[in-house]
């Protein structure tokens, strides 16, 4: 929905304001990931709500005790759609700043002891496709690939593509290598194997001990 009028505008911060700061402040310091326009307002409008209801209720209390004619006035305002007064417009438009004002102000407070938990971790965001195919220190990956045709090869990970979109991804296979065609494994001389991603149906990995791996490439 866009904003048609300056009340509406007004509305919508008031709503979302604390949720676009904490997107700000910490919105870097997260994995990143692909979302949706409607997954991102979302939310921005979940986080924001805890912060609006407490900061209104304080306001609301505060005022309550300190000036009742103001609150009188907004009821008013409210119930028939049009401010009483210029007094009415000024009380509104302040208290709003007030409700901003500390909805941000509790913001910034999660947002420095979240910060101060998170500063020693380091997030690494990493698919399922680069973590399966990088081992452990000391460990080779091998794989298993089932190609679109029904051919099944199975050699060691020399290297592959980092995490591009799928039609993008390559795959290079090195000794030991093996081929599986008609239900028999047959070893393959080839020093590489290139495979596209458009030609795999599935690919399975193990991590296997590197010395293992040399053992068996030199026999």
């Amino acid at each position: 929905m866009i904003p048609s009028s300056l009340a509406t505008v007004v509305g919508f911060l008031f709503f979302v304001a604390p949720g676009l700061l904490f997107e700000l402040l910490l919105g870097r310091r997260r994995p990143t990931k692909v979302e949706s326009a409607f997954g991102e307002a979302s939310r921005v409008a979940l986080f924001s709500a805890p912060f609006t209801i407490v900061s209104t209720a304080a306001v609301v209390l505060v005022v309550h005790h300190l000036n009742q004619h103001w609150l009188d006035l907004i009821v008013q305002w409210s119930t028939t759609g049009k401010p009483p007064s210029a007094g009415a417009m000024i009380a509104a438009a302040l208290l709003a700043l007030i409700e901003v004002a500390l909805a941000c102000i509790g913001v910034l407070v999660v947002s420095l002891i979240a910060a101060w938990k998170l500063r020693k971790r380091k997030f690494t965001p990493k698919s399922a496709w680069s973590y399966s195919l990088t081992p452990p220190a000391g460990s080779s990956t091998i794989v298993t690939v089932i190609t679109t045709d029904g051919t099944q090869y199975r050699g060691q990970v020399l290297g592959f593509s980092p995490d591009l979109p799928w039609e993008e991804r390559e795959i290079t296979l090195c000794q030991p290598l093996s081929v599986l065609r008609d239900k028999e494994l047959s070893p393959l001389p080839e020093q590489f194997l290139l495979l596209h991603s458009s030609s795999i149906a599935s690919i399975s990995a193990v991590w296997i001990d590197t010395e293992i791996v040399e053992a068996a490439s030199r026999r």
